[in-house]
C-alpha cells in the first residue's frame, strides 16, 4: 500500500513539474545567458511567443533600480556654461527598451499612456533629490542622456508577426543590447494589448548577464582582492606613463 502511494506521489510530482514548466515559459528568449568579455560590444536578444489573433503584444527588457547621479549644466549669468545643480535620481531602472508593433507604433501618446507603460511607466515611480521646481523637465534631460547611452528606448515597428490564423498568431523582434549594458539580471516583459488597448496579461522572465575572461577577472580582483588590485593598478600607471615618456622622446618631445 505504502508503495503505491509513493509511487502515485511521485507520478504527481512529475506532472507537476512539467505543467509548471510549460506554463512559466510563455515566451521564449534566446540567447538565456549573455556574456561580456574584452571585446563585448553589444547583443542581440531573440524574443517569440503566441498570443491571440486579434491583440497585440509589446516587448520589454528592464533593468533593476539603479541610484543614478545627475549634474544640471546651465547658463550662469548668460555667459558662462556650468554645473547648476546636483540630483539624484531614484527608482529608475539602469535599462528600460521597449519595442513595438506597427499597429500600436502610431497611437497617440494619450493613448499609449493609457497602459501605464513606456517613459510615463518611468516618470511615475522615479523620486528626485533635491525636489525640483520643475520634474518633468529635469526628467525629460535625464531621458536624453540615457537614449544617449541606447540604454533607454522605444522602438516602432520592430515586432512581427507570422503563421497568423484564427486564433493565434506568432510573434518575434530583436532586441539591440548596448554596449554599455551591465551585468546582472534583466527582466524581459511581454504585454498582450486588447483592441481597445488594455493590458490582458503579462508574462517575465528573466535574463542573466555576466562577466566572463579579462573583465570578470578584473572584477574579481577589485571585489575580492582590494588590496592587490591597488597594487597592481599603480604598477600599470607607472609603466604607462614609462612607455608615453620613451615614445614621446623617441620622436624628439611633444609639440
Amino acid at each position: 500500500m505504502m508503495k503505491k502511494i509513493s509511487t502515485l506521489l511521485f507520478i504527481l510530482c512529475i506532472i507537476t513539474f512539467f505543467w509548471g514548466v510549460k506554463n512559466s515559459w510563455s515566451f521564449l528568449h534566446n540567447p538565456r545567458e549573455i556574456y561580456i568579455n574584452t571585446t563585448f560590444n553589444g547583443a542581440d536578444l531573440y524574443v517569440s511567443g503566441e498570443i491571440k489573433n486579434k491583440d497585440s503584444v509589446i516587448v520589454t527588457v528592464i533593468g533593476s533600480d539603479k541610484e543614478e547621479k545627475f549634474k544640471l549644466k546651465g547658463r550662469v549669468w548668460g555667459i558662462f556654461w556650468m554645473t547648476v545643480g546636483h540630483y539624484r535620481f531614484e527608482g529608475a531602472p539602469s535599462i528600460y527598451l521597449m519595442y513595438l508593433p506597427k499597429e500600436l507604433s502610431h497611437i497617440s501618446i494619450k493613448q499609449f499612456d493609457q497602459l501605464n507603460l513606456g517613459y510615463k511607466e518611468i516618470y511615475n515611480k522615479v523620486k528626485i533629490s533635491p525636489a525640483p521646481k520643475n520634474k518633468k523637465e529635469l526628467f525629460n534631460e535625464f531621458l536624453k542622456l540615457k537614449q544617449k547611452d541606447r540604454l533607454y528606448g522605444i522602438y516602432k515597428d520592430k515586432v512581427e508577426y507570422s503563421n497568423i490564423n484564427s486564433e493565434i498568431k506568432k510573434y518575434h523582434t530583436v532586441i539591440k543590447l548596448p554596449s554599455k549594458i551591465l551585468p546582472g539580471i534583466y527582466t524581459i516583459k511581454v504585454y498582450e494589448v486588447s483592441p481597445d488597448l488594455r493590458l490582458v496579461k503579462v508574462d517575465r522572465d528573466n535574463l542573466n548577464i555576466k562577466l566572463t575572461g579579462f573583465p570578470a577577472f578584473i572584477s574579481n580582483m577589485a571585489y575580492n582582492h582590494s588590496l592587490l588590485y591597488g597594487i597592481l593598478a599603480v604598477i600599470i600607471a607607472i609603466l604607462a606613463g614609462v612607455f608615453m615618456g620613451m615614445v614621446f622622446k623617441d620622436r624628439g618631445g611633444a609639440h
